[in-house]
């Protein structure tokens, strides 16, 4: 069984409130925090996305993973001359915020990103810049 947890952090990089989506296991987490996954959407979408079209809460209840979705709204998780540094979100403030508030791993074996369309860029980005 996992714990769906909907809601808005602040962020300091972006300067203003992002909405997050998160499933958890229930229970209490390993030494070092839940094994997680940040799931990246595509263009057309938002956070919510993959919780409408996949079947994720099963999947990841079987491997008692945590995944992490979060908006990169039409950044291609990018930091841009002129607007958000979504780049650093993405790659520190996000993760660091979920390490503390969801109990979730910052293990580089236990974290993991992945992406549709234009989120599967950001992931790619943040795969080669962040091994």
């Amino acid at each position: 069984m996992m714990n769906w947890l909907e809601g808005k952090m602040f962020s300091r990089t972006l300067g203003m409130s992002m909405p997050i989506q998160a499933l958890v296991p229930q229970g209490e987490a390993p030494e070092g925090g839940w094994p997680v996954l940040y799931l990246l959407h595509g263009s057309s979408d938002d956070e919510s996305a993959w919780m409408r079209w996949t079947a994720l809460e099963r999947k990841a209840d079987k491997r008692g993973l945590a995944i992490v979705m979060a908006t990169g709204h039409l950044s291609f998780y990018l930091n841009m001359r002129h607007g958000g540094r979504y780049f650093d979100y993405f790659s520190q403030e996000l993760p660091r915020v979920c390490a503390q508030a969801l109990h979730v791993s910052t293990d580089r074996q236990h974290v993991f990103v992945a992406g549709n369309s234009m989120g599967g860029y950001g992931a790619m980005m943040l795969a080669m810049r962040c091994p």
